[in-house]
This record gives C-alpha cells, sequence and structure tokens, in this order.
C-alpha cells in the first residue's frame, strides 16, 4: 500500500465542525491538495505590507510544477506552502466558499501529485466522521491502487482503538472559479457569538439584514411584518473592533437564511471578520482552528430591492 496522499492532524474537533458547517451550504464538493511546498513565482523577499493588506482580499495560489515533496518543520523564502483548498458555489450561486487549511499546520502532510482532486458528498463525509472526538487523531489518505476511495482513520491512544472508513469518491465537474482581488474600506472583528446571536434573532422577525458600517460603529438592521430590529455597535477593548482603510459609510442588503447557514462556524473561533463594501458581497472570514481559514463570500441584494425594503 502506497499512499498518494496523507494528512493527519489532532485538531479533529475543528476539522469535524468545518465538514459539519460545509454540508449545510454544499453538497458534492472538490477537495483540491497540492503538495507540501508550492514555489512562487520569484524567490525574492516579499513584502508583506504590499502583499498581504487586510483591506485586501485575493484568491488562492497558483498551480505549482514542483516536485513531491514531504513535510519539513522550516518553511523556505521562496517557497510557499501548499495543502487542502476548496473553492465552490452554492446551488443558487449566492453563497461562495474559499477555504484553505496550510499544510505545515497539520501534524504530518503529504502529497505526491501536484494537484489531487477528490469529489466528496459532505453529507456521507459528516456520517462518518461525526462520531469523532475532540481526543481522536484523523489520519485522511488515498492509496494508489484504489484512488477512488478516501480511506478515513480514526485513533483514540486511550482507548487503543483505530477505526478506518473508505468513502467512495465522486467524479464531479471541475468548476473554474476565479475571484478576483478586493480591496475593502473597514474590516470588522468581532466575537463570533455575537455576530450570530444577531442574525439569528433578526431571522425571528424578518427575511433580510441590513448591515451598515461606518469608521466608528457597525449597525445590523431588519424589518418583517411584525416588527423590525435595529442593533447598533461600537468598538471596545475585548469586543468589536473596525479597522479603517477608506472613511466612508457602506452598506448593503443580505438574505437572512444564508447568513444562518454559517451557524455551525461559530464553534470554530472566538471572532470573526466582516469585510464590507458597497455594491459588493459581503465577506465573512472565520480561521479554522490553527489549521487555516474559510472565507464565505454572500452576494447582496440588488440595490432597487433595497431601496424599497428600506423605504
Amino acid at each position: 500500500m502506497v499512499y498518494i496522499l496523507e494528512l493527519k492532524t489532532v485538531q479533529s474537533g475543528a476539522f469535524k465542525t468545518l465538514v459539519e458547517a460545509l454540508k449545510e451550504i454544499l453538497n458534492d464538493v472538490n477537495f483540491e491538495f497540492s503538495p507540501y511546498y508550492l514555489e512562487n513565482e520569484s524567490s525574492d523577499t516579499v513584502d508583506k505590507n504590499d502583499s498581504d493588506s487586510d483591506s485586501e482580499i485575493n484568491s488562492d495560489e497558483s498551480d505549482s510544477d514542483d516536485e513531491n515533496v514531504k513535510s519539513k518543520n522550516v518553511v523556505s523564502k521562496n517557497k510557499k506552502v501548499g495543502g487542502l483548498k476548496v473553492m465552490a458555489v452554492n446551488k443558487t450561486q449566492t453563497i461562495l466558499i474559499h477555504l484553505k487549511l496550510d499544510a505545515d499546520k497539520f501534524d504530518y502532510y503529504y502529497c505526491a501529485r501536484k494537484k489531487l482532486i477528490l469529489g466528496i458528498n459532505m453529507l456521507n463525509f459528516y456520517r462518518l466522521i461525526k462520531t469523532m472526538s475532540n481526543f481522536d487523531t484523523l489520519t485522511l489518505a488515498v492509496d494508489d491502487e484504489d484512488i477512488n476511495k478516501l480511506i478515513i482513520k480514526l485513533e483514540n491512544g486511550d482507548k487503543n482503538c483505530v477505526s478506518t472508513y473508505k468513502l467512495n469518491l465522486m467524479d464531479l465537474d471541475v468548476e473554474d472559479i476565479e475571484v478576483e482581488p478586493a480591496k475593502f474600506p473597514y474590516s470588522i472583528n468581532m466575537l463570533s457569538v455575537d455576530f450570530h446571536k444577531i442574525c439569528k434573532d433578526m431571522h425571528n422577525i424578518a427575511e433580510k439584514i441590513e448591515i451598515k458600517c461606518t469608521s466608528k460603529k457597525i449597525y445590523f438592521h431588519c424589518k418583517g411584518e411584525m416588527a423590525s430590529l435595529e442593533t447598533e455597535l461600537g468598538e471596545t477593548a475585548n469586543g468589536l473592533s473596525i479597522d479603517v482603510y477608506h472613511d466612508e459609510i457602506v452598506q448593503g442588503l443580505f438574505e437572512l437564511k444564508n447568513l444562518v447557514l454559517f451557524t455551525k462556524c461559530t464553534n470554530l473561533c472566538n471572532t470573526v471578520t466582516l469585510y464590507i463594501k458597497n455594491d459588493y458581497p459581503l465577506v465573512i472570514k472565520y480561521s479554522v482552528a490553527a489549521l487555516g481559514e474559510i472565507k464565505l463570500c454572500l452576494s447582496p441584494n440588488k440595490p432597487k430591492d433595497s431601496y424599497e425594503y428600506l423605504s
């Protein structure tokens, strides 16, 4: 048995939560794995301030022509780390998911191909790992002699127990989704539980939520047949913080049913970051424990719908 893919992590709880959240939004998904190292186009050192500003959301790395390499502890300056990537949209084309888990954040990571794409049914995947505990070590692997199955191994050292599943993979069409870099006037950091409480409370009243942000405060507003609700949040030492890149008033109207779908992401991290600009999707970023991050991009309602809703 020779593995063309093998990764291992003790952060099993976060991984299970991630899959549980994804199954609420996506049905069948392509998981794209790349080698541990991806060559940069240039070996020169890149100024982080120029290439990694919080105000800019970039699409993910391009394909690499690297030779197959196993995991190492030190990342060379002229190389960037590969890993697991998901870029997908839901059936209604209203939500874009961008997931990146870094190879160097796993306890062990090896991919023998420069691009390995596995088609996975998210509900079936979750059914197999939903009993996984926080004390289990999770291993995902693909055998080169049985590439149509994903090996899922759950190990518990205290119980001296190993459970091995083999999930049938799917042959899915590969969508080439390009995302142009975008600069946002604001990024808002707030507690995950606060954000999702606001969304849940407003979902009990209305179908849509207006989010408006200034350099000092963020406003959430909804209006239904029985009532309306507005929640205003200002900056605090341990709560909300607003990073300002361009001082202007921005606002957008979004479907609450889609925001409520993200509720399970609350358990991934304590804080959530919102990126908002006028006439542009709302970008919501969560850390996936220490493994990487997931961005959920939600399309706004059309401007004429916003005017009718707010009138």
